[in-house]
């Protein structure tokens, strides 16, 4: 995907719950360092576990990793628990926003700033959350269930962001949310991006993610179906096509054999390929 560094790579997974319901199969996705990079899927797609292997909080929901390896750099994270996930500097924020309800805003970011032994760092981390999120300065001392539902996501990525981390995983932050606020959010993204943190987006809504990511993927059961640059993704009527729900899914295309991997100058040729199935 790229010769620069890589902060995160999925190298080949599989995953699975219990012991048949298979939820990620050979999946496989870079995200080199100082980008932001989008993954694009329907409900059942595989992206949330993709997010928990990442994080090492699959097994909490009963996942077990059965091939391939996850690396930070240059180093294996994929057998670690979460913890030792995090002192790596991978931070996810969940689907649902999952803040603290009953303490304050300022109490929510001193849970995520826990592991900061050093208080000018602590500090630090604060007043950039403070600068990205004015409203979360101003409302510190509000109980965190009051606030509205993106206000609640502000203080969820700001929480995360208390940790300073390398890669900052998003799963699903537009859900529910108004347009004005999902404009506001993936302002936000770009922003932590520009100051230097990696970034994987975990999105349904394609128009936002296209419009941040510099790189996507597309997950079909598991799989990684399709990839490439974002902006000739969000710019091809094909990813529309293939993408946005007209015709069968992606992953007819890729059900037997090797997964093929389809670049940028590819979509076109799927798309015939596609309508000859179709007639």
């Amino acid at each position: 995907m790229s010769a620069s560094p890589l902060a995160l790579k999925v190298a080949d997974v599989s995953a699975r719950y219990g012991r048949a319901v298979s939820a990620l199969d050979r999946a496989a996705l870079e995200i080199p360092e100082g980008a932001v990079v989008a993954v694009l899927g329907n409900n059942g797609a595989g992206k949330t576990t993709l997010l928990r292997v990442m994080s090492g909080t699959h097994r909490l929901h009963g996942g077990e990793i059965t091939g391939g390896q996850v690396f930070v750099g240059e180093t294996p994270i994929g057998g670690l628990n979460p913890r030792k996930i995090v002192a790596h500097g991978v931070i996810q924020v969940p689907e649902g926003r999952r803040i603290f309800s009953r303490l304050t805003v300022e109490e929510n970011l001193r849970v995520g700033g826990i592991r900061t032994r050093d208080r000018r760092s602590a500090a630090e981390a604060r007043a950039r959350v403070f600068d990205l999120f004015p409203i979360l300065a101003d409302r510190r001392h509000q109980r965190a269930g009051l606030m509205s539902g993106g206000e609640q996501q502000m203080l969820a990525i700001g929480r995360a962001l208390m940790a300073s981390p390398r890669v900052l995983l998003l799963d699903e932050p537009s859900l529910g949310l108004a347009p004005l606020v999902v404009e506001q959010i993936a302002h936000v993204i770009t922003e932590i991006n520009r100051q230097g943190t990696s970034v994987l987006l975990v999105e349904q809504n394609a128009e936002v993610a296209l419009g941040v990511a510099t790189h996507a993927y597309v997950l079909e059961l598991g799989r990684v179906v399709l990839s490439g640059p974002a902006s000739e993704l969000r710019n091809s009527p094909a990813i529309r096509q293939l993408y946005l729900g007209d015709g069968a899914p992606l992953g007819d295309e890729v059900a037997d054999g090797p997964r093929p991997v389809l670049a940028p100058w590819d979509f076109t040729a799927a798309a015939r390929t596609r309508s000859r199935k179709a007639s």
